[in-house]
């Protein structure tokens, strides 16, 4: 009869438990709290291995008398084959042989378990731990392993085979009645015994209580969390107590490294006076004044009501003022020494005419240097022809300065008094300085007729 693998197990685990602190590589020690988890452990085993050896040993009990009889043929089957009557007696007694043989595999299969379970005994005994019936159950698998070979464990002992399988069944007995949550109460195991593992802390968690900070080991301010209790306090100065609005910011602060100091500033910019301005200029009468008067400028010519301030300062007659007259006649009418007061001429044309004997333009030259010379003519009338009468004006404006400008409405006159056109002609020139001399020649031919007379304003 084979050994159950369960059985095989629990046994092997009965042969590993030990005293030795529990970890990675000695799962079955019971030391370091290990008992926590191995100790019932260890009881749950003992039990199947005793509940199994209960069963083995009731069919023993149950044939005592035939083992007790066969125990007293034992020399006869010896030596059967020389003792006829040997072989009589046994003959007669085949029904007890064949009872213990009926038993004979359950002994047998007590024999290869039972130095197992004398260890597993002797690992619980070492580390107190293991219920007294541990070391019962290794007693009856000695006497049983020893009583399969036909002697006494050790060669000691008086008691018959029927006395020793008595023992036997006892032991049994009270293997099967073996409860192991009971042990918990042995005065020699702790009460963690009867809690799970999960009810403590681990060997990891206990290693950071060792090393961990104790109450004692921490300053009073740990605890209390007031400042009055801790040592070596700063000396604060009031900007302590104040709240960051109270002062200007970091960007502040840097404008005011780079602000104007008052050091630095002129007189004026605080008193706001004028006499705290350096280098004030010489002001003349008019600063004083809230206005200006006719006799605060500088002109020239007497202010009447009949004049105005020309451009050039001077006192001229309102409107236009002739300030020359020529008959045209001849190749070229010429006017030198123009004034240079005024800021317009106006020249006027009345009944003048040409000899040419094609019809011509009238022609304007002007010059700077009073009649020297004179800038190529400029046409002032459109063609007209021998026979027709040239009456209107012409307008020089800002002659007396660098540039200047003007217009032409000369008309053509006939036998009647009536115009026959006027032509408004646009006259333009650039000189380099006020103009002083002008000059009308036709483009052919010559005056024959009429005047120019000459107004500035």
């Amino acid at each position: 009869m084979a050994v159950p693998q369960d059985i095989l197990d629990a046994l092997g685990r009965l042969r590993s438990y030990n005293s030795d602190p529990v970890s990675a590589t000695n799962p079955f020690g019971m030391g370091n709290f290990g008992h926590v988890v191995n100790f019932s452990k260890a009881n749950e085993d003992l039990s199947v291995v005793f509940n199994f050896s209960s069963a083995l040993f009731e069919p023993v009990v149950a044939h005592l008398d035939a083992i007790e009889k066969a125990a007293t043929v034992a020399d006869d089957v010896a030596i059967v084959s020389d003792i006829s009557d040997a072989v009589n007696a046994v003959a007669g007694m085949a029904g007890d042989i064949t009872a213990v043989l009926a038993v004979g595999d359950y002994i047998t299969a007590l024999g290869p378990v039972a130095d197992d379970v004398v260890i597993a005994a002797q690992n619980i005994a070492e580390i107190q731990a293991a219920p007294a019936a541990a070391s019962a159950a290794s007693d009856s698998s000695d006497l049983a392993m020893a009583w399969a070979q036909g002697h006494e464990p050790a060669g000691t002992g008086t008691k018959s085979a029927k006395e020793h399988a008595e023992d036997a069944a006892s032991s049994a007995e009270a293997a099967a009645t073996f409860e192991p949550d009971l042990y918990v109460l042995k005065d020699d195991v702790g009460t963690a015994a009867a809690n799970d593992a999960t009810d403590f802390a681990t060997a990891a968690q206990g290693g950071k209580a060792d090393t961990a900070i104790q109450p004692n080991d921490l300053a009073t301010v740990a605890t209390s969390g007031a400042y009055a209790d801790l040592s070596g306090k700063p000396a604060l100065g009031t900007a302590a107590a104040q709240n960051s609005t109270a002062f200007a910011t970091a960007a502040q602060g840097a404008k005011a490294d780079t602000a104007v100091q008052p050091g630095s500033l002129a007189a004026v910019a605080t008193s706001g006076a004028y006499s705290s301005l350096s280098g004030k200029p010489a002001l003349g009468d008019l600063a004083a004044k809230n206005k200006a008067g006719i006799a605060d400028l500088d002109t020239t010519g007497a202010a009447s009501a009949a004049t105005v301030l020309a451009g050039s300062g001077a006192w001229v007659e309102k409107g236009f003022k002739q300030i020359a007259t020529a008959s045209a006649t001849g190749a070229a009418v010429s006017f030198t020494s123009i004034p240079q007061g005024y800021d317009e001429l106006l020249v006027v044309f009345d009944g003048v005419s040409h000899d040419s004997g094609t019809s011509t333009t009238i022609g304007l030259r002007a010059s700077t240097n009073n009649g020297s010379s004179y800038s190529s003519a400029l046409a002032v009338t459109g063609s007209v022809a021998a026979s027709a009468v040239l009456s209107g004006t012409m307008s020089l404006a800002r002659y007396s300065k660098a540039i200047s400008a003007g217009s032409a409405e000369i008309g053509t006159v006939g036998s009647s008094p009536a115009l026959t056109g006027p032509v408004a002609i646009p006259v333009k020139g650039d000189h380099a300085g006020g103009v002083n001399a002008i000059q009308f020649l036709p483009a052919a031919g010559a005056f024959d007729a009429g005047t120019i007379t000459l107004y500035a304003r």
